[in-house]
């Protein structure tokens, strides 16, 4: 049964407040300043509590400093631990949420919304607090490097940039709010052009670039170092391995859920990244959605769609000369598609309440978790968050009097219950299913490895910006998130509008961890799409309230700004759409033509040998990329070369190799092309206790086989 209020009740619990529309007035632009004044406050609050933070973890008890022996000696340099950051970002995390619940409450009391209306009929008071959190909101990003990724172009300064989308961003929010109507097209045709324009600039990004065969691959270290990460346990799974037994995953047990598919239809570069844009395209999808169901305003949903494309999936890198256009699997979409379909059941879920609804949530959130560990643990702590926030605003309101409560109440306590056992029951078949396919005992610590390696020692981990920079703009954007959609229960429980800005605001604290570890800001803009979906869903429910006459024309500030940095993107995604049907055209036309010659020949050459094997070592560059497109199998367990970073995992294949009963091994003569100088010399010992069959074309790789007794 659905838990949902009828139309009747739900005006009637507004109606016990404010019973008339003068009273409705007052109600929403008494809620608006008292959201801004809580956001102001534990915006200050925030920053004082983070340096207290900081100076209280100098008294705590430290841990033992990271154990750089532990790593391989290549890379021992890059460990950079933050224990005082990592601190701080947890501590605030969890009481900040905690904060502004406590904020709201107080702020919604009967005597407190006399105050907040008393307030709302002062002019000055009025029009300075939503410029003030305008403020607060956008300055951070005038010359960041994130704002100057997506601001500049051939033609203009990016600030030239800023000021032209700003005014026309002022223009669009004037007349939206003006109350002349636009002659705009029906339902049906508006609804079809969003989605046909978004359909098609998804198709184009994904063409122009992310939809790759082999003939793209080189020995660049978008190849040979991020995209072999994601080939290598994909091919050793699809081969016939287990992860967990045979060898670890530094992106979760993703392979595992996809290697029956590429079983069936078979592996390569073209293959996978053709399932890649499909999951692009599907979460992609499944975040228009929500939008276009929570977002009345149609020019909002244009631009908001093109937004979303631009701030996903690495767009903005191929806008860019900084680096180079890698595509970067491991977020998008590895990272990316279960969050992404759990915003499209949460909405699903608040629109109607059912038992079987959050069941389905949950399945999402268990899944994720498998998939990948860092990016499932954000969906499970996030819907849990998500329902025990629910629960305890119903407790409040049943403790101030609200009747016909309790089969809420208990809905809520059976969806939690739900959601725990559902991650646990998940968790433990797919242990069961990994120890009966590979018949041994799985060995779970590979489960952790990387979160250890990374988190725990903190390699290459790089420390937060101090001074203002974007991702205080991003953390502003969910705390404000939470206490407007707080707010909003609080006066009106069977209001859903808030649950996916709670929701997403949640979500995207647990996100932002993926940059807290390594503060770049290409990290912040991969991770920062929820704040996105946030301030389009609050723009167009501003730009609302405010024709309606709800709230005074001043709060006009905060969607004028949410507009402004949509209209940046948009204008990036313009004037840039001429490279995308470059890129497009010049991929078809080299589609038959390898973009490097070296890998097309050490490709020939390990098919040319490989063919009558199923287990061959390959220790090359482009190891995992040359396993898929070969269908060759690792004879050693471990994880591949380039996810080799400790010590122990080294030594154990120094010494399979070196024992020499290896069936056979394709061995780089180049030492530049493996990721550790020790790699020289293990390479030298090992043509000594095998036989020299051929060398390749090119001469950079060797066949060699184990010497006969």
């Amino acid at each position: 049964m659905a838990i949902r209020h009828s139309p009747l009740e739900a005006v009637g619990m507004m109606a016990k407040f404010w019973p008339s529309r003068r009273g409705l007035r007052h109600r929403h632009a008494g809620t608006a300043l008292a959201v801004q004044v809580a956001f102001v406050r534990m915006f200050i609050g925030t920053v004082v509590l983070g340096f207290l933070l900081v100076g209280l973890h100098g008294y705590l008890p430290q841990a033992e400093p990271p154990q750089a022996g532990l790593l391989i000696a290549s890379i021992r340099a890059n460990i950079a631990p933050e224990p005082t950051e990592r601190f701080v970002f947890l501590a605030l995390a969890l009481t900040v949420p905690l904060i502004a619940f406590v904020t709201a409450v107080v702020s919604t009391t009967a005597q407190n919304r006399a105050h907040w209306h008393s307030l709302s009929q002062n002019p000055t008071f009025a029009r300075i607090l939503p410029l003030l959190v305008a403020l607060l909101l956008f300055v951070p990003l005038l010359g960041s490097d994130f704002l100057l990724f997506f601001a500049g172009d051939n033609n203009a300064t990016p600030y030239q940039t800023l000021a032209l989308c700003s005014a026309v961003s002022l223009l669009l929010c004037a007349q939206t709010t003006s109350g002349q109507p636009w002659r705009l097209p029906n339902q049906n045709v508006q609804h079809t052009l969003a989605w046909g324009l978004f359909l098609a600039c998804v198709l184009l990004q994904i063409v122009s670039w992310r939809l790759l065969g082999i003939h793209s691959v080189t020995h660049a270290g978008k190849w040979t170092v991020h995209a072999d990460a994601v080939f290598y346990p994909l091919s050793q799974v699809v081969a016939g391995k287990t992860l967990l037994v045979d060898l670890p995953s530094q992106y979760g047990l993703w392979p595992e859920m996809l290697a029956p598919l590429f079983r069936s239809i078979g592996l390569s570069v073209l293959g996978l990244t053709s399932v890649f844009a499909c999951l692009q395209l599907g979460s992609l999808s499944a975040l228009f959605l929500v939008l276009s169901k929570q977002v009345k305003t149609f020019w909002l949903r244009i631009i908001g769609g093109l937004a979303l494309i631009v701030m996903t999936f690495g767009t903005g890198v191929l806008f860019s000369d900084w680096y180079p256009h890698d595509p970067y699997f491991q977020y998008g979409p590895i990272r990316f598609v279960w969050p992404a379909l759990s915003v499209l059941a949460l909405y699903h879920y608040s629109s109607a309440k059912t038992l079987l609804r959050s069941t389905l949530l949950s399945l999402i959130a268990a899944l994720g978790l498998l998939w990948n560990l860092d990016s499932g643990l954000c969906i499970v702590l996030a819907y849990g968050a998500f329902l025990a926030a629910r629960l305890a605003v119903l407790q409040c309101l049943k403790y101030r009097g609200q009747t016909q409560l309790e089969p809420h109440i208990r809905h809520t306590l059976a969806a939690l219950a739900i959601h725990l056992g559902m991650v646990l029951g998940v968790a433990a078949i797919a242990g069961v299913a990994l120890t009966l396919k590979s018949g041994q005992a799985l060995q779970l610590a590979w489960l952790f490895e990387y979160q250890k390696i990374f988190y725990g020692l903190g390699y290459m981990m790089m420390p937060m910006p101090m001074q203002l920079d974007p991702w205080m703009s991003v953390l502003g954007i969910y705390l404000l998130g939470l206490l407007v959609s707080l707010h909003a229960w609080l006066h009106n429980p069977a209001y859903h509008k808030m649950d996916s800005v709670f929701y997403l605001s949640l979500l995207g604290l647990g996100a932002f961890a993926y940059y807290q570890g390594r503060s770049h800001f290409l990290c912040l803009t991969a991770a920062c799409w929820p704040a996105l979906l946030i301030i389009i869903i609050l723009a167009d429910t501003s730009l609302r309230t405010i024709k309606a006459r709800l709230v005074p024309v001043s709060q006009l500030y905060l969607p004028v700004v949410a507009v402004s940095f949509l209209g940046v993107c948009v204008s990036s995604f313009a004037s840039y759409s001429p490279l995308f049907f470059k890129n497009a055209a010049r991929a078809y036309e080299s589609r038959l033509h390898a973009n490097e010659a070296l890998v097309a020949d050490e490709l020939a050459f390990i098919r040319q040998y490989g063919s009558s094997q199923h287990e061959c070592l390959i220790l090359s560059a482009l190891q995992g990329i040359y396993y898929a497109e070969s269908g060759l199998a690792s004879p050693l367990k471990g994880p591949g070369i380039v996810e080799l970073a400790l010590t122990t995992d080294q030594q154990q294949l120094f010494d399979s190799v070196l024992q020499g009963d290896l069936p056979c091994l394709f061995l780089n003569t180049e030492a530049g092309n493996l990721l550790d100088p020790q790699m020289l010399q293990m390479m030298q010992l090992a043509r000594s206790q095998y036989t020299l069959v051929a060398t390749s074309p090119m001469h950079t790789l060797q066949y060699l086989k184990a010497k006969q007794p």
